[in-house]
């Protein structure tokens, strides 16, 4: 796994609403995947947006951001292109709130972060069109899920992944979700309940004391794993009916 690229004072220099943990989140899930191409739907002034553009550096690949405002997709331009002088930055704009990028050639990317207009038909919207360019083993990083101000995104996500039964929701945890493919379900679900996962988590500097990966009822159930602050001391908890053991998948 590389070393993280970013510090929480460089992107809280830059003005916007991700949380410490969720950036610490994010800045992990590309350690762990390494991604050549990137695309955010919705960037704001680009705090996620740097970190994209960090990792896609290295091998002078993609990153492409929606930004319907033109002050901050200008922004955002700026402040990828100060951290990525190797790889391609397009930042879109003028478009419409749903994000329509379907005239638009996209490489296949690695990983996708919506976080763009919040109504129920815009998220499912969006999540149509990144399964026209999600590589199969890439990951979806969808914003404010579960999150109470916006009830209708995590009701739009599991119409979508109802009607898309090809995708899982792997893991839940501070008003993100991430989905797969479920062909690679259990290598990231064994890549989240590696001891190094939560172990490199606990080294960003978010103010979070303590981290949990949990799933509390049995895998047929419901595979989606969470990942809690300041629950438990323990850093896994498993399944409360069962012998509260959380191991990994060894098959589907």
């Amino acid at each position: 796994m590389k070393e993280s690229k970013i510090t929480m004072e460089e992107l809280y220099s830059i003005e916007g609403f991700s949380w410490k943990i969720q950036l610490a989140l994010i800045d992990l899930l590309c350690r762990c995947i390494e991604p050549t191409n990137a695309v955010e739907l919705g960037t704001w002034h680009g705090r996620s947006a740097v970190i994209f553009s960090k990792y896609i550096n290295d091998k002078q690949g993609l990153f492409w951001g929606v930004e319907p405002e033109h002050t901050r997709a200008d922004i955002t331009r700026k402040n990828c292109e100060n951290v990525c002088p190797n790889g391609k930055i397009y930042i879109e704009k003028n478009i419409s709130n749903y994000s329509d990028l379907n005239t638009k050639v996209i490489p296949f990317v690695d990983i996708v972060h919506i976080d763009g207009e919040h109504s129920f038909n815009a998220v499912y919207h969006d999540l149509d069109l990144v399964k026209k360019f999600i590589l199969k083993e890439g990951l979806i990083i969808l914003d404010d899920f579960y999150f109470d101000m916006y009830p209708q995104i995590t009701q739009s996500a599991y119409k979508w992944l109802d009607d898309n039964p090809e995708y899982v929701l792997l893991a839940v945890g501070f008003c993100k979700g991430i989905i797969c493919n479920k062909m690679f379900y259990k290598k990231y679900a064994d890549m989240i309940l590696d001891p190094t996962f939560i172990e490199e988590l606990k080294k960003y500097d978010t103010g979070v004391e303590f981290l949990t990966v949990t799933r509390t009822s049995p895998f047929m159930d419901c595979p989606t794993l969470g990942i809690c602050t300041n629950v438990s001391k323990d850093p896994y908890l498993g399944n409360e009916c069962g012998d509260g053991k959380i191991e990994k998948i060894t098959k589907m």
